[in-house]
């Protein structure tokens, strides 16, 4: 079979069987918050920005708080390959975002 040859999937299904339900809705909630942020980024608006942020780290933060049963080596490889993909797109949105303008303190006449 396909998909037994594929270690990575051995791994999903694990988390699968740890997680609870509380764990997903959770966690899906944060993704939609995520969906938001972009479509705020989009429009250009920092405050999409700290949304997608924040979002982010609940996510990196999230199996700590309820995947500690895998076992702390599993959750370090699971973070830090999280945080590289997070630390990317961030990156890329703060090179989309406008940046501040300057106020001039020179009266407008």
């Amino acid at each position: 079979m396909f998909l037994s040859s594929i270690p990575v999937i051995d791994i999903i299904a694990e988390e699968l069987k740890q997680g609870t339900i509380f764990f997903y809705i959770i966690k899906i909630s944060v993704h939609v918050c995520c969906i938001f942020a972009v479509v705020l980024i989009a429009k250009r608006l920092r405050k999409g920005f700290l949304y997608y942020v924040i979002s982010q780290v609940v996510l990196l933060l999230l199996p700590w708080l309820f995947l500690l049963s895998l076992g702390v080596n599993y959750l370090l490889m699971f973070t830090g390959i999280s945080l590289i993909f997070s630390l990317f797109f961030i990156m890329l949105f703060a090179l989309y975002l406008p940046k501040k303008q300057k106020i001039s303190d020179e009266p407008i006449s």
